[in-house]
């Protein structure tokens, strides 16, 4: 009896955090508007990356910042390495720059 009792609180941990387990690893989310990027799957309301190695991936605003390309409703990374883009809110924090609407990472 003992056993059954942990083999279910077991199972419930299990499906309780592996979603949060494989969003972890799996990269980032970004908040869904309209059809998610190449590379990203919807859960929710959010874009997951479905693959450690999907691009980044911003919401559009805008002109893309450089190194980023125009993915319906999304600015989306178009090479291996490209800066970090966050949308701008103020100003741009120490070690990024102003980009249109985005602060870039100085990360070239």
């Amino acid at each position: 009896m003992t056993l059954c009792f942990h083999a279910q609180r077991f199972y419930l941990a299990l499906v309780l955090f592996l979603p949060i387990m494989v969003t972890a690893e799996s990269g980032q989310a970004i908040p869904k508007d309209g059809v998610c990027p190449i590379g990203y799957h919807t859960q929710g309301n959010y874009c997951v990356a479905s693959r450690a190695n999907a691009p980044d991936a911003v919401a559009k605003d805008g002109v893309c910042p450089i190194g980023y390309s125009t993915q319906g409703n999304y600015c989306v990374a178009n090479r291996a390495d490209p800066p970090d883009a966050i949308p701008k809110n103020g100003v741009c924090p120490t070690g990024y720059h102003t980009e249109g609407n985005y602060c870039v990472s100085n990360r070239r």
